[in-house]
């Protein structure tokens, strides 16, 4: 199953200029797989009866064209390949004329609400979502989150309660912001990068403070976010 939603963009979605964020792109993504969810009756409304959740391990999205404020956007998402307890899940955003703007691929685990284990996907999840094969960047598959052995700039910060979702760790969203505030003053201000790769690791739960540590390599600007507690997400932007 293709799903289809429409969005229109506003004030807080853009920048100043007029284009459009990348978080606000991400979010739309994000909240077109929640919609597609609700379909099959796998979305948040059933999270009391099914006992199960959707955490994300890793996007990968590519603007083509940046999108700009006032238009009408349409997301399309598909549920790609579907192995045990891992899911892919692709993205395609068009403008009013059909133009692709934006291309998105992520991959997803489903655990237990109940005590946080990584569940095997139950065959009617599997056949409510449909599993089509076609990958908006080949057959990729996200590579595992290394460290760099060194970096020009670091940043502290404690987890709020703002920063959590609805099943109490940090919003997946939330560690791309955390990347922007340590990037350089003159990389923050320049256009956003128009390709994104992010792998996350190990959740980040509400008190914990983490350091997020930048450098730049190969011309990509690269964020490290890491605690007492181990590794939490590698952000790559160029």
């Amino acid at each position: 199953m293709i799903f289809k939603t429409e969005f229109v963009t506003g004030l807080d979605d853009v920048r100043l200029g007029g284009s459009v964020k990348n978080r606000t792109i991400m979010k739309m993504f994000e909240d077109a797989a929640g919609f597609h969810s609700d379909t099959i009756n796998d979305g948040v409304n059933d999270l009391d009866t099914k006992k199960n959740a959707w955490i994300l391990m890793a996007w990968k999205v590519e603007v083509i064209k940046r999108p700009r404020y006032g238009q009408r956007l349409t997301v399309a998402t598909w549920s790609r390949e579907m192995k045990s307890a891992h899911a892919f899940r692709d993205y395609e955003m068009t403008d009013e004329n059909g133009n692709v703007l934006v291309l998105a691929s992520s991959k997803w685990t489903l655990i237990s609400t109940e005590n946080r284990r990584i569940m095997k996907i139950p065959e009617d999840i599997k056949e409510g979502y449909g599993q089509h094969d076609r990958c908006v960047f080949g057959q990729w598959v996200p590579e595992r989150p290394e460290l760099s052995e060194s970096y020009d700039s670091t940043f502290t910060y404690k987890v709020l309660r703002r920063d959590t979702d609805l099943i109490g760790h940090m919003h997946n969203l939330n560690y791309l912001d955390l990347a922007c505030e340590v990037l350089p003053e003159e990389v923050y201000m320049a256009p956003e990068p128009d390709n994104i790769v992010i792998l996350y690791r190990t959740e980040i739960k509400i008190g914990d403070t983490v350091e997020c540590k930048y450098c730049c390599e190969d011309n990509i600007h690269k964020v490290d976010i890491v605690s007492g507690r181990g590794t939490h997400a590698v952000i790559k932007m160029w």
